[in-house]
């Protein structure tokens, strides 16, 4: 090992946080994570010490000592485990704990602080997921509906209609009728929400309705005009601008994917 290869390594070990020596003033038991139901009744509502060294909630030290603890309310003839007959597993039990009730937190708070941690975690999932997809969490399951919907009728339509084609030739060359094949793609178009204009085929999804605030969060000022275009083919769309998302600043770790001209260094 190299002289700089040990100075990288004792850099780095350096700058690994420490743990706090006391607990901090706003002191909770609870750790903002996920917590093993195992060990909702035996929370110490006084912060922990080990080997006089204050264990921070939620750390590895601390999940070691929940551990340990959890443990020593089982009987020792528990320790190992247990099968049935049928080789399933038996459940240990552990000795009933009412006797240490008073100096732990409540279950039902425990799993209040549970519920609330996870509703966080998912709001903060729906934000990234929204911002991916260039709207609001609000209007995030409808746009992610449309274009669920919208992909699935493209890849019926480029499945079907070649088949629908080669149908339709063979039918010509033969003489026979395509009453009946027209009528299945009717049906099929209508299943789909597909419009036919002329030789062609548009989606005839509902764009959905949102504020104005939304508006500006999802316009994007490098999409094609499709709706001021003097060159426009569809005239039976009647909507406004196309609303996309906006050019991160930053596209090397932005949440929202920048332009097709845009660049990542």
């Amino acid at each position: 090992m190299d002289a700089n290869h040990k100075k990288q390594i004792m850099t780095k070990l350096s700058q690994v946080p420490t743990a706090p020596l006391a607990p901090p003033a706003d002191y909770n038991p609870i750790p903002d994570m996920f917590i093993p139901s195992k060990y909702h009744d035996i929370i110490p509502k006084d912060p922990i010490y080990v080997n006089d060294r204050y264990v921070v909630p939620g750390s590895r030290e601390w999940f070691t000592y929940m551990y340990n603890f959890d443990e020593s309310f089982y009987p020792e003839e528990d320790k190992t485990a247990h099968y049935d007959r049928k080789g399933k597993y038996i459940p240990r039990r552990p000795i009933y704990r009412s006797q240490v009730i008073g100096n732990y937190v409540p279950t039902h708070i425990v799993e209040k602080a549970q519920t609330e941690s996870l509703e966080k975690l998912k709001a903060t999932a729906l934000r990234k997921e929204s911002a991916y997809y260039g709207t609001t969490p609000k209007h995030y399951y409808s746009r992610f509906n449309t274009i669920k919907s919208l992909t699935e009728a493209s890849d019926n339509f480029h499945t079907r209609i070649p088949k629908y084609l080669a149908k339709r030739k063979e039918n010509h060359e033969y003489g026979f009728s395509n009453a009946t094949l027209d009528k299945h793609l009717t049906k099929f178009l209508k299943n789909n929400r597909l419009q036919t204009q002329g030789a062609m085929r548009f989606p005839t999804h509902i764009v959905a309705a949102v504020s104005d605030d939304t508006a500006e969060f999802e316009n994007c000022p490098n999409k094609w005009d499709n709706a001021h275009n003097d060159y426009h083919y569809l005239p039976f769309l009647n909507h406004k601008m196309k609303r996309l998302r906006p050019t991160p600043a930053i596209t090397n770790d932005s949440l929202a994917p920048g332009p097709s001209n845009s660049k990542t260094i």
